[in-house]
């Protein structure tokens, strides 16, 4: 099993509540041979990220962006450079826009959607942290205002994300067989909230214990 071509791994990462960890991660192709691999993360990959974490709104302010990754992946799935890491540590971690605080396992799915309708690399998702958002009382589910306001938002993150970093796209890639790599068309957002229990490791469980039962 092989990559079809190396490719730039974005990876986000954070803490929520201050115990727990969360990542997302996205790839990008170079489709035209142009993109060459940056050896720092760009201010412009750092200030789309900041803008888009911080939106009112939008993310809950338990989760705390603290680090951004960006490394060229061969074709064996491992960093090309295996001595230095790309990445970027914000000095004090970008905090989420909304006062609102979910459990840290809820997290909003964002679905990547190529012109493929199947087979291999033919959509992907990542996993926001913490959407702060409430659901409908009748439903369970967010508004559809809700979905398309978080679409505007990762559909700017994107045209922020690739402008910063010329010559490659987002998109989708699969090591399965050959290989395959295809360009993200659109994005896609549910309105159903997901649970991520990675997201839900190392909060502290704090009971309340009730008195001893007495038999009558």
């Amino acid at each position: 099993m092989a990559y079809k071509q190396p490719f730039l791994r974005l990876v986000v990462s954070g803490t929520l509540y201050g115990v727990e960890g969360f990542s997302y991660g996205m790839s990008f192709i170079n489709d035209n041979g142009t993109g060459t691999p940056p050896s720092t993360v760009p201010a412009g990959v750092v200030s789309a990220l900041a803008t888009f974490h911080a939106r009112s709104g939008f993310l809950s302010s338990a989760a705390k962006m603290n680090l951004v990754k960006l490394n060229l992946i061969g074709t064996d799935g491992k960093y090309v450079s295996q001595s230095d890491t790309v990445y970027y540590e914000w000095t004090s971690p970008i905090a989420g826009g909304f006062g609102s605080h979910p459990p840290p396992q809820i997290a909003l799915a964002v679905s990547l959607r190529t012109g493929a309708r199947r087979g291999l690399a033919s959509r992907g998702r990542f996993y926001l942290p913490a959407p702060g958002m409430t659901v409908d009382a009748t439903t369970g589910q967010l508004s559809q205002a809700n979905v398309e306001t978080v679409v505007s938002h990762v559909n700017a993150l994107i045209t922020g994300l690739e402008t910063a970093l010329p010559g490659w796209d987002l998109g989708v890639v699969s090591n399965v067989r050959d290989g395959a790599q295809r360009a993200v068309e659109h994005v896609e957002v549910g309105r159903t909230l997901d649970t991520i229990r990675s997201r839900r490791a190392s909060l502290p469980e704090r009971y309340a214990v009730g008195a001893v039962l007495v038999e009558p």
